[in-house]
């Protein structure tokens, strides 16, 4: 049994013990600093360390993630857009913004997709990891990693024939400034490429959205139930949002609007996670994927969460998508009101 595990079980036989672990928690957050690149750097990381979203998982990546963005459980959404939009050729130059450890870059230099990459993040550390990454991988002499502020970027007028931003662009506040400046550095054919949390800002999670996930987490074995969340599956306050990271989803259920303004969308696939990211990282690690019984509860949380996303009871909080820009944008963006 993991350390983590032991504590989960040892909190979950004391209720108390558990709202004071959170308390806790809470104060130490509030200790840390909040700047949005001391948070980045003290959370960089390679792609092979544990998983921590629902993201991580292979099975949920092959069961559902990639049949309802790419149709087939074999074709990651990295290789379907190179297929889709790319013609499967190699272009010349493309931006890969928010790169983090850059596995993105990898993996479009693996499928041939671009001959050069600019890779611009705001961490030191997350670039340092990417450039030796890209050692490891023989392709660093493709990549150009650059540590900047993303938020007042300027970039070069015509200069990508894609950009790509993998679970980037809902930690960035100034949309106003960026989606524009993308709009600007793609080539006349270029491309936006999205793979997106586009769901409540802060983490302001939708009543509606609880419910669900605690009336499946109620379904669980008690035994089971008690070492996850005693009191359930709950929502943050902004502020303590803010505390745990600065720019979490700070502006992210604003990016397909204003997104709107400076591109057309050209494909969009909703692929959930709507309650998936409540169950799958607290309940996967506790089950065993060999077994039929766990497979089946897994798939289950699938077809219930896909139910409610298709009967429109729920929004997909996730998304793939690619744009262009539009040839004039769409009316002039204002930034909505704080709070």
């Amino acid at each position: 049994m993991t350390i983590k595990s032991r504590v989960q079980r040892f909190l979950a036989r004391s209720p108390i013990g558990y709202r004071a672990a959170r308390r806790s928690w809470r104060t130490l957050r509030r200790l840390l600093p909040t700047d949005a690149v001391a948070f980045w750097d003290r959370s960089a990381r390679q792609t092979d360390t544990p998983p921590r979203s629902w993201l991580d998982y292979p099975f949920v990546e092959d069961e559902y993630i990639r049949p309802l963005v790419s149709g087939d459980r074999a074709i990651y959404f990295v290789e379907h857009f190179v297929r889709t939009h790319l013609n499967g050729t190699p272009v010349e130059r493309g931006l890969s913004l928010g790169c983090g450890s850059g596995d993105l870059e990898r993996s479009l230099l693996e499928l041939d997709a671009v001959r050069h990459l600019d890779a611009i993040d705001h961490s030191p550390r997350s670039i340092a990891l990417a450039r030796r990454a890209a050692q490891e991988a023989n392709v660093a002499d493709r990549i150009h990693y650059q540590v900047a502020d993303v938020e007042t970027l300027n970039l070069s007028d015509r200069r990508y024939s894609f950009v790509g931003c993998k679970m980037s662009l809902h930690h960035f506040e100034n949309l106003e400034h960026i989606l524009p400046q993308l709009a600007e550095t793609l080539r006349p054919d270029g491309v936006l490429m999205l793979n997106e949390f586009v769901g409540p800002t802060r983490h302001q999670w939708t009543d509606d959205q609880l419910d669900r996930a605690n009336q499946l987490l109620d379904q669980l074995p008690r035994s089971l139930r008690r070492q996850i969340a005693p009191d359930g599956f709950e929502r943050h306050t902004e502020a303590e949002m803010i505390a745990m990271d600065p720019s979490e989803s700070i502006r992210s259920a604003e990016i397909i609007p204003l997104l709107e303004r400076w591109f057309e969308i050209i494909e969009l696939k909703p692929y959930g996670g709507t309650l998936l990211q409540f169950l799958v990282p607290a309940v996967l690690p506790l089950l065993d994927l060999e077994a039929a019984a766990d497979r089946k509860l897994i798939r289950s949380w699938f077809e219930a969460e896909r139910e409610e996303i298709e009967s429109g009871r729920l929004a997909s909080d996730y998304v793939y998508l690619v744009a262009r820009p539009w040839a004039e944008p769409k009316g002039a963006a204002t930034r909505s009101a704080p709070g």
